[in-house]
């Protein structure tokens, strides 16, 4: 009678702490879940976090150049040897919107063909648009002297800030460095209405001189025009990364 006492007794406690074991697995399983979900929870949101602020940085970088072809349709600019300065502005400015677009720069250019704008309307074209630079693309020339040849840039100082003395500088050095060209410097120069409309760094530079004879061959050329390309792309990354 005892032991079946006993084991009778014993059989619901069996049961208790077999149940009681159960709980506390399905308890433990529960926990270990959570923590695995509270895990992922703090991975996701600090993943969209980094990514977000990735794509900032990276927005942030894009910067938005207008680039100006001088002259174009019925203002040829210089004409030397049946060769139309115009022409030559449109073929390194389209091939410089190409390079910058490479760098990941934003391009937009104040004409693509053979247009006409009045000056005027080329600078209240990039203010429109708040480009963060302006460069506009020129040949020179000197009648009275043909064996003047080089390159020189010039900027607006007297309506505008530091920046455009600097953004200037960078691109000589450069395009002097890539093309060997001689070195006429920068120059300050308040008179020219796409440098002095301009609300952002601007500058004009003249990229040879069509009078040369030796120098409008090499401005003809697409190898001598890639290294002007490169120059201005080399001095356009400079002033953006000072």
């Amino acid at each position: 009678m005892k032991m079946r006492y006993r084991n009778s007794k014993q059989k619901p406690r069996f049961k208790y702490i077999k149940m009681s074991l159960f709980i506390l697995l399905l308890t433990a399983i529960g926990v270990l879940t959570n923590i695995k979900l509270k895990k992922e929870d703090l991975i996701e949101p600090a993943t969209s976090e980094i990514q977000v602020f990735a794509r900032s940085i990276e927005e942030e970088k894009q910067k938005l150049i207008v680039i100006d072809a001088g002259h174009g349709d019925e203002d040829p600019g210089s004409s030397i040897s049946n060769v139309d300065e115009k022409d030559l502005n449109l073929q390194i400015a389209l091939k410089l919107k190409s390079a910058l677009e490479e760098e990941g720069y934003e391009v937009m250019m104040t004409r693509s063909d053979d247009t006409y704008l009045t000056l005027t309307e080329r600078a209240e074209f990039a203010n429109e648009v708040e480009a963060d630079l302006f460069i506009s693309i020129h040949q020179n020339s000197y009648i009275d002297d043909s064996t003047v040849s080089g390159i020189e840039v010039y900027y607006n100082e007297s309506t505008k800030t530091e920046s455009d003395e600097v953004l200037a500088q960078f691109i000589q050095t450069e395009l002097v460095e890539t093309t060997g060209a001689r070195d006429r410097g920068i120059r300050a120069y308040d008179e020219l209405v796409v440098t002095r409309k301009t609300e952002m760094p601007a500058c004009l530079v003249e990229l040879g001189y069509m009078t040369n004879k030796s120098e409008l061959s090499l401005l003809q050329s697409d190898a001598y025009q890639y290294k002007l390309v490169t120059g201005m792309v080399n001095g356009i990354n400079q002033f953006f990364e000072s």
